[in-house]
Parts: structure tokens; sequence; C-alpha cells
């Protein structure tokens, strides 16, 4: 197995300045992180480095207007913190290839590749091949309640003439099929 080593703070300070990726089998010092693109990106300054890197470096870049600013100022610390903090993050997320970054994940958000996983198990699955699931028709959605009249409308909706003879019959329809209490039993 490869042993991996350490990179020096002045040989992650030359990637760094160059823009070139740490190679392969090496690890960036301590507090450093490497970018989406590979790169070494360096902590944020903290102490004498900071302060050095605010008055020799970001505060002449700065416009006369923001100079005059006092929360530009080199000793005002929240907007520099938030300066540094920024700078660092996009920083992180540089990535200098054609290409967009390689994400671990597909469109569906699961994850492509995880531990254990080879290559061969992947080539010897003969299963069916996978497909999304087919989308069901969704039904119109009924309102719980309907507070229109329902006789207002020309469309007849709710009047009994929308009923056929064979679901519907009338009152006196179901009297003259049925027989009475006295006819049933005899009396009167």
């Amino acid at each position: 197995m490869a042993s991996i080593v350490s990179l020096t703070p002045q040989e992650a300070e030359a990637l760094c300045a160059s823009n070139y990726p740490c190679p392969p089998g090496y690890r960036v010092p301590t507090g450093w992180m490497l970018s989406v693109g590979g790169v070494p990106v360096p902590p944020v300054p903290l102490g004498v480095a900071r302060q050095m890197a605010i008055t020799n470096h970001y505060y002449f870049e700065l416009t006369p207007e923001q100079r005059r600013n006092p929360q530009w100022h080199p000793d005002y610390s929240p907007t520099w913190d938030a300066f540094f903090i920024n700078r660092r993050e996009s920083a992180l997320a540089r990535h200098e290839e054609d290409s967009p970054p390689r994400s671990n994940f597909n469109e569906a958000g699961r994850r492509l590749w995880w531990r254990g996983r080879t290559l061969q198990s992947v080539m010897a699955y003969r299963g069916p091949c996978l497909r999304y699931p087919q989308s069901q028709p969704t039904r119109a959605h009924r309102p719980r309640f309907d507070y229109r009249d329902p006789d207002a409308s020309d469309d007849d909706v709710g009047d009994y003439d929308d009923y056929s003879g064979d679901v519907y019959r009338a009152r006196h329809d179901y009297d003259l099929i049925t027989p009475t209490f006295e006819n049933k039993f005899g009396r009167l």
C-alpha cells in the first residue's frame, strides 16, 4: 500500500499560487483544505499574519470611498472576518477545469459509489435494467364542501330531471308497488 506524504506549507503555498491541483498520494498541511478542483486552499490568517495581509495587500485594493469608511479600517474585525471567510469559501468552491466538478450522487440524489462496491460486481449484475416508475394519472380533487346552489345552474345539476327511471322512482310509485299495512294482514 502506498504511503501518504504531507506537503510542506511552502509547497502548498506554491501549488495554491500557481492554481495547480495537489498530486495524488499527498496530504495538505494542517488547517489547509482542498478546493473542488483539488487546489490547496490556505486557512484564514490569524494574528500577525492576518494584520500583515490586511495592511500590505488587501487594504490597498480598496477604493478611496471604502478606505474612508470606518468599517473597512484595518483594525475593524467584523468586516475583515467576513471578508476572509467569504474569500476562503469562494476558493474552496473554485473549479478551473472545462467540465463541471464530479458529483458523488446521480440525478436522483442517490450515491454513485460506496465502500465495498467494486467494478466486477457492477459488471456482473445481470438483472433487469432499472426504470423510472410510471407516473399515476392524478385525479381531480373534489372539494369537500360545495357552496354553490345546486339548482341555480342551467345544466340541471342536482335537479330531479337528471335521474333516470331505473335509479330514481317517485314516492307515489312506491306506494303503488308495496302493499299497505292493512292489505298485508287482511285488516280493513
